[in-house]
């Protein structure tokens, strides 16, 4: 199902492309740039809505983004980061696929919405799933044509818990939650 999603992301950013190239309204060109910034993580483990464990990691992420105009107001951003946060010693390693739908609401600042994938590369990292699917929002501001800053929350949206071997026998698997959400604040450099 995981795979299948991803492919059908890639297969959306493709035909998107192509359709922000053969646009003949649109004034913006296609643009390509490297972001990188702050990342704050919170993990949360609930048992019947009831928060039980909830932590925070701090950290840093890097990567490449790609816009893709639909019209002058309009755009696609499909963005790929690595990220690192850590708590206590330990580190998290993600690799973060965003695809946000951008709307100018001037010429230099925007807001913009989407999906967002992510997936832990760590081989320990135990009771939550590796993957996982968020709902982002964000607001961006185009400091000149190639300097930007842009901040972003996504809001974990699937269920992360993958094994109960560690937890209590008397505890119903449907009673627990797991998401991840995730803060971003950056500095883009657009080419």
């Amino acid at each position: 199902m995981k795979k299948l999603l991803f492919i059908a992301v890639i297969a959306i950013l493709s035909s998107l492309n192509v359709s922000a190239q053969e646009t003949p309204s649109s004034t913006k060109e296609t643009s390509y740039g490297v972001t990188a910034g702050f990342q704050s993580t919170n993990f949360k483990l609930s048992l019947k809505n009831l928060i039980e464990n909830e932590v925070d990691a701090e950290g840093f992420f890097i990567g490449l983004f790609a816009e893709f105009p639909l019209s002058e107001k309009f755009s696609i951003q499909p963005e790929f980061h690595y990220s690192s946060v850590t708590k206590d010693g330990e580190s998290i390693d993600n690799l973060i696929l965003p695809v946000f739908l951008k709307y100018y609401i001037t010429e230099k600042f925007n807001v913009m919405s989407g999906l967002q994938f992510d997936y832990v590369t760590n081989k320990d990292f135990k009771i939550y799933t590796r993957s996982g699917l968020g709902l982002s929002i964000g607001l961006g501001v185009d400091i000149t044509d190639s300097i930007l800053i842009s901040s972003r929350y996504s809001f974990g949206i699937t269920d992360r818990i993958d094994s109960l071997e560690i937890i209590d026998d008397s505890i119903d698997s449907s009673d627990l939650s797991a998401k991840t959400n995730i803060f971003q604040i950056g500095l883009g450099y657009r080419f």
